[in-house]
């Protein structure tokens, strides 16, 4: 699989391209991105790249501060891979599902990730804090916003750009 350009993940993703390059400006704050090539030599981008790329970019815009959207990001990631060991220790088969599932933000602040939500007795449910960068028990109440990102939605659009 081809990797992917700048201009292809903007596009597949309708992103802001301000939004973007003030993100990569800030590669302390989202990691796992390729570094700056020099001038007239662009940055390549691989599939994972591209997917943690455009959901940070997707928090900015919906209003989370980067310093907040990018460790959650981070958090997003790792949940997926522990989620993808799970399932391979248990010989169910190999995981071909790694970005089918969908992200929840509950106004600005709680990160849940539908497949993986953890629900707990009383309607609780282990949600990410994104402002305090950890996992808290909170029973969700009456919500102001939400904002769903569909990861396999996404993943599926990249994977068909880098083919072509």
């Amino acid at each position: 699989m081809s990797d992917l350009k700048l201009n292809q993940i903007v596009l597949t993703s309708k992103l802001d391209l301000s939004t973007v390059q003030y993100v990569l400006k800030h590669p302390e704050l989202l990691s796992g991105m390729p570094d700056a090539g020099s001038q007239g030599v662009h940055r390549r981008f691989t599939l994972p790249q591209a997917l943690r790329l455009a959901l940070c970019c997707q928090l900015v815009m919906s209003g989370i501060p980067l310093k907040h959207a990018g460790p959650a990001i981070d958090f997003w990631h790792k949940q997926v891979r522990e989620q993808r060991k799970k399932i391979e220790g248990h010989h169910l088969g190999k995981f071909t599902g790694l970005y089918e599932h969908a992200i929840d933000i509950f106004d600005r602040e709680l990160l849940t990730i539908r497949y993986a939500a953890v629900y707990l007795p009383n309607g609780e449910t282990s949600m990410y804090s994104i402002t305090r960068r950890r996992i808290i028990r909170k029973r969700l109440g009456p919500t102001i916003s939400k904002l769903t990102i569909d990861v396999g939605r996404l993943g599926l659009a990249f994977s068909a750009v880098a083919r072509a």
